[in-house]
């Protein structure tokens, strides 16, 4: 019965007898065959000779057929692996039992052209065949026929290797014929995926980024204990080290510039994974979109010595393009941890202890990020998947104290407090690193400048120590009187006698301070973008329709509470008659409270809705509630407080004057009185009250 495949009738199969040397006579012991091409078809063989392969008997028809089959396709079965070779089993012929066949490859001995005095006789490399030649491999011992027209292989063929190709390239490829085959994976995938890679990341947020040109960093001799405190953390191999530092603090502490200073003084040592810093003014850095992509493709190149892992990692892009549509975990899944495993499959967890490997991973400004969701996101999978699995890094982490990290790891039943270490700026004083940062950098301003005044001891000590004091710990407050001192085409010395008149709060002549660019206007934009935020997420939680209710508390807790004047009339029920009335002045007084339920009782406020009112200023304020009947709220730096008193720093849509603050409290006091005169015997016929 004609055997067929797609309709196209298929070749006869002949059985090969197997030869002793694989071309050419056979030797003593082996079965003599006839000699010559293994092509060749054999007729009349005995049974009792082992079959080595099948063999294809050409014909000219057969020949005919296969110019039609050329652009058929071979079904995988019968195909080798592109660019290597697959395995198959061994033909048996139908009626014998399967022997067993060694699985060691034989060597191929190429046939060797000789000259008459039995010398090898070399090709000549110019002329070509007219047809290419037949390419062996021995697999297991069975020879991988035909050679002939590759029309004519069957499902059941052990596969050849690129039989009777033409025009076939194949770049950078180990082929090991055999049953054990090793394939080297072309560099194509890897420029392909690393290229993908480029599209998805944000370039802008690597510690050494041109878009991040003239980063914070800690001045020389200034931060000295801090940095060597990271620095031990982060050398520190041990099983027992944590793996994750989170550096907090009030706006404003210096936070990004022990960040920045820690990977530029660790990059040189190898020791930089990779680095993130979110900025929520930048779309690229604000979010969490691009974040595991730019993580990974940094771990990728980090280690210079061996890019194994970083091939991995750009061709399990090339694999799968839409990985970057994916969740943050499947992300990090295939990013990652899937390609450490693939790299190290004993145990990447020992990579950790690896002096050659970069294991330092720097994320700066998690509150940057415009989505808490994100952000209390971004902390589980830190805890779940980089600690919990035993990831081979370190996470130096850096936030302001906002209300995703209080619950992660701040407050006492976060559930990362156990497995971090935290340092909060804010416990630190910084008045002596402040006063030589400004000390070395105003001398540096006035050597560079040509103001003449500014040349020789300049600036006096008095003047140092004013700037330090104003700046209360705050190194971004010394940071900004810094950049507008040194600004192009202006005096140094005329700049910072501005600066001090503003601190005064007045000018020699005693008039208010008339500067056309205030000091202090990068720090005025950080306090209103936290401000903003905060009224925006309390009136999104709320639907509070006041604009200014969170400005509002804030300068109400600013404000001493003030003392009112109250003028009764009253009467008594049980009396009839004008001599009923009476007036009665009264002075009242509230003491502030320090209970969060009696401030919500006083504010008209919601159980609850105090914190969520401050949940997002922690960064300004001072905000601890010991027990229900113990709180304190209060600015971390008095700064804040000339920012919302000063209209041309806030701006009028976040100014409230003195005067409607005071207002506020009093009517707050005015309710409290007439709620205590109920039920007394003399009920408030009318309020009247100055303060």
């Amino acid at each position: 019965m004609s055997r067929r495949w797609m309709g196209i009738p298929l070749p006869n199969w002949k059985v090969l007898k197997r030869r002793g040397q694989h071309h050419g006579k056979g030797t003593s012991g082996e079965s003599q065959g006839t000699s010559g091409n293994v092509d060749e078809p054999i007729s009349g063989g005995s049974n009792t000779d082992t079959p080595a392969c099948y063999g294809l008997e050409t014909s000219p028809l057969r020949l005919e057929k296969s110019e039609r089959l050329q652009q058929k396709p071979v079904p995988d079965d019968s195909r080798g692996t592109h660019g290597g070779v697959g395995t198959s089993r061994p033909a048996v012929v139908e009626g014998e039992q399967p022997r067993h066949v060694s699985t060691e490859p034989e060597r191929i001995q190429p046939q060797v052209e000789r000259r008459p005095d039995g010398s090898p006789q070399q090709p000549d490399l110019t002329q070509q065949s007219s047809r290419p030649p037949a390419v062996r491999v021995d697999h297991g011992g069975i020879w991988a026929g035909p050679q002939g027209n590759i029309h004519g292989r069957s499902y059941d063929d052990p596969p050849s290797i690129l039989s009777n190709a033409q025009g076939t390239h194949i770049h950078q490829a180990n082929i090991v014929a055999g049953t054990n085959v090793v394939f080297n994976h072309s560099s194509e995938d890897v420029a392909r995926g690393k290229k993908l890679m480029l599209d998805n990341i944000a370039s802008s947020a690597l510690f050494n980024s041109h878009d991040r040109f003239d980063p914070p960093q800690c001045d020389e001799n200034t931060r000295v204990c801090l940095l060597g405190a990271i620095r031990t953390w982060i050398e520190d191999r041990s099983s027992t080290s944590v793996r994750l530092q989170c550096i907090t603090g009030s706006a404003g502490m210096g936070k990004s510039a022990l960040v920045q200073t820690t990977a530029e003084q660790c990059e040189p040592a190898g020791l930089i994974a990779a680095t993130f810093f979110f900025s929520a003014s930048d779309p690229v850095r604000n979010s969490l979109r691009r974040f595991i992509p730019t993580i990974a493709y940094q771990i990728a190149l980090s280690n210079k010595s061996d890019p194994a892992l970083g091939n991995c990692i750009f061709r399990a892009v090339d694999r799968d393009p839409l990985v970057f549509q994916r969740s943050i975990d499947s992300q990090l899944e295939e990013l990652v941890i899937k390609p450490l495993r693939e790299t190290f499959p004993e145990s990447y967890i020992e990579l950790f202890s690896s002096p050659s490997f970069p294991y330092l991973i720097s994320i700066d400004g998690l509150d940057e990020c415009v989505d808490r969701k994100s952000q209390s996101q971004l902390l589980r999978i830190i805890s779940t998947t980089f600690i919990d699995k035993g990831l081979p890094f370190k996470i130096l982490l850096a936030s302001r104290p906002e209300r995703p990290l209080r619950a992660a790891i701040l407050d006492g039943g976060g559930y990362m407090k156990s497995k971090s270490r935290v340092i909060n700026l804010n416990d630190y004083d910084a008045s002596a690193d402040i006063k030589s940062f400004l000390q070395t950098q105003l001398r540096t301003i006035g050597q560079e400048s040509d103001d003449p005044r500014a040349q020789t001891d300049w600036p006096p000590a008095e003047d140092i120590d004013t700037l330090v004091d104003a700046a209360a710990g705050l190194f971004v407050y010394a940071s900004t009187v810094l950049k507008f001192v040194a600004q192009r085409h202006r005096w140094p010395f005329q700049q910072l006698a501005t600066v001090l008149q503003v601190i005064k709060g007045a000018n020699p002549t005693g008039g208010a301070v008339q500067v056309r660019k205030h000091p202090f206007v990068e720090l005025d934009a950080l306090y209103r973008s936290i401000l903003v935020f905060a009224q925006e997420e309390y009136a999104r939680q709320y639907d509070d329709a006041d604009p200014l209710a969170v400005i509002r508390l804030v300068r109400m807790f600013s404000l001493p509470v003030p003392r009112i004047k109250v003028a009764l009339v009253c009467c008594d029920p049980s009396s009839s008659g004008s001599g009923a009335e009476r007036v009665q002045s009264i002075s009242y007084g509230v003491q502030r409270p320090r209970s969060v339920a009696d401030m919500e009782d006083i504010f008209q406020l919601e159980p609850g809705e105090l914190g969520s009112m401050f949940s997002d200023l922690h960064s300004l304020y001072i905000v601890k509630w010991h027990d229900s009947r113990d709180a304190v709220i209060r600015p971390h730096h008095r700064s804040v407080q000339d920012f919302l008193l000063d209209p041309a720093r806030c701006g009028a849509d976040l100014h409230i004057p003195e005067y409607a603050v005071v207002g506020r409290w009093t009517t707050r006091i005015l309710r409290i009185v007439a709620e205590a005169s109920e039920g007394s015997a003399y009920v408030p016929k009318l309020l009247l009250y100055t303060h």
